[in-house]
């Protein structure tokens, strides 16, 4: 009887056991339909549960689970790492906390990173070591560096300005050094050994401090606690007193000889491609702790590399398109930190690289052509006459008022087809564009004006039409000006534009093979 009722008892947890498992597979297939559709926080949700379905006792929960997440991949129409891309700290975070409960098998994380377990491991660790300290579950690095080799102490101050810049949201100055001489102690460092260490990791420090840099609204010029936190790291490596003052310009003398290096990280950071080092929004962090950097250091020492900045922002505009409103905001600040002899000397320079951008966020530019234009007048008129055209737009009527009142417009029609010609030989393709447009324009309004003056034997007129020509054969060779230029040629009469089409035709062959 009582073998019996024990085989009755094995049969019946067998069925419980076949039941929990037909359940959770239900589950699992129910979530894997769910994220082929979901976004925001029900994605992250629907992610973290097909995670924690990779650590079931279940075999068949498992391979269900790993199954469903590489269809709702597939279902979106991106790899299993892009899937998780957008939530990447939060999904970090969650794999750490079950390291020592019920963790994830490696073999399932390697999916999460192109390069594997360890990479994701490692390139998440930014993200990881904050939240562990900040939830008081130190303990865990101890278990993340068995499983990548290191010791935990190294993982603690290889990421101590990461760390720094996390606790630095919800504690003051005094509370964060009494936390992280609170951390020292638990990973056996003493306060001998603590300077050594900050000493060796000051320049680290600050660099991965600058990217919490960033003013949180538009209100602010830069994070005034992250200020705090960089005057912290100074103090304890001058070891001056931790009650001294923030002195704003003491602070820019030992931050100025490691400008460049911060110049460098941000940029490499707006440069990368997206991945799990460099997401949109690391991206969207690097370009505001550039605004903050340069309201920070102040004029004398953005104007001393004025040209590293201007280059960041010009190559931030091509590799981010969706963040052009940012870079934008962040060259109205690189401008207005300049000495006005460098503002002249990139003046011109400036409305060229903004003038693709004001076509597609005039909101953005707008405000930067205005302090040019008009606040800067002053100290920017002599560089007017280097700017050929603004667009005739109602957002700059008033630059373009005070551009022409000070550089009156060409008056007679001789002058104005040098003008034109001498547009239509500029650097940029769009300012060629608008000075082929308004060439053609004129050649169309005075074309009875021209043939009179010809036949009148206006020798200068007639010198002036032979660069003309020049100029519009040139212009033919730009895809975006061709046919306003074969247009231009066919109101001067000078050839057939038929024929000329063909010509050009096999040069374009020819340059191209």
């Amino acid at each position: 009887g009582g073998g019996g009722g024990g085989g009755g008892n094995s049969s019946n947890d067998r069925g419980a056991q076949q039941g929990g498992s037909l359940g959770r597979e239900s589950i699992t297939l129910a979530l894997g339909q769910v994220g082929g559709l979901a976004s925001g926080d029900l994605l992250f949700f629907v992610l973290s549960a097909l995670l924690a379905g990779l650590a079931s006792s279940y075999h068949k929960v498992r391979g269900l689970s790993f199954q469903q997440i590489k269809a709702v991949a597939a279902r979106r129409g991106v790899s299993v790492p892009e899937l998780f891309l957008p939530h990447l700290e939060p999904i970090s975070c969650f794999v750490i906390d079950r390291l020592r409960d019920n963790p994830i098998p490696t073999p399932y994380l390697s999916m999460l990173h192109s390069e594997g377990a360890e990479k994701f491991l490692t390139d998440t660790l930014k993200f990881t070591i904050p939240h562990l300290v900040r939830n008081e579950r130190e303990h865990l690095l101890q278990e993340l560096g068995r499983l990548l080799g290191k010791g935990h102490r190294d993982l603690f101050l290889d990421h101590l300005g990461h760390l720094i810049g996390t606790l630095q949201q919800d504690l003051s100055v005094n509370e964060l050094d009494q936390r992280i001489t609170a951390l020292c102690t638990s990973l056996d460092i003493d306060s001998a050994a603590r300077r050594e260490l900050f000493h060796s990791m000051y320049a680290q420090c600050l660099r991965d401090l600058i990217f919490w840099l960033g003013p949180r609204d538009e209100s602010e010029d830069y994070n005034a606690r992250t200020v705090d936190s960089i005057w912290y790291i100074v103090k304890v490596e001058k070891r001056w007193n931790l009650s001294r003052a923030l002195d704003r310009d003491i602070l820019r003398e030992n931050l100025q000889d490691m400008a460049l290096s911060f110049c460098f990280d941000i940029n490499k950071c707006i440069q990368a491609r997206e991945g799990v080092r460099a997401t949109l929004e690391s991206k969207t962090n690097a370009l505001l702790a550039l605004i903050g950097l340069m309201h920070l250091l102040g004029t004398r020492i953005v104007t001393s590399m004025r040209l590293k900045v201007a280059a960041i922002l010009k190559l931030g505009a091509l590799r981010a398109p969706t963040l052009r409103p940012l870079v934008c905001r962040a060259w109205l600040t690189f401008l207005r930190s300049l000495t006005p002899k460098a503002l002249r000397a990139i003046f011109s320079q400036v409305i060229v690289t903004l003038r693709p951008l004001l076509d597609e966020v005039p909101d953005a530019v707008v405000p930067i052509y205005q302090f040019l234009f008009v606040e800067k007048r002053a100290v920017l008129r002599r560089c007017f006459k280097d700017i050929f055209f603004l667009p005739e737009i109602p957002a700059l009527r008033e630059c373009n008022a005070i551009l022409n009142a000070s550089t009156p417009a060409p008056g007679t029609l001789i002058e104005q087809l040098l003008h034109l010609t001498k547009g239509c030989r500029h650097d940029s393709t769009m300012v060629q564009c608008e000075a082929f447009q308004k060439l053609v324009t004129l050649l169309k309004a005075e074309a009875f004006a021209l043939t009179g003056s010809l036949a009148a034997g206006d020798e200068r007129l007639e010198a002036v039409l032979v660069e003309v020509v020049a100029v519009l054969i040139a212009g033919c060779r730009l895809p975006e000006a061709a046919r306003l230029c074969v247009q231009g040629l066919g109101y001067l009469g000078a050839v057939d534009p038929s024929r000329l089409q063909l010509k050009i035709t096999k040069q374009q062959q020819q340059q191209q093979q």
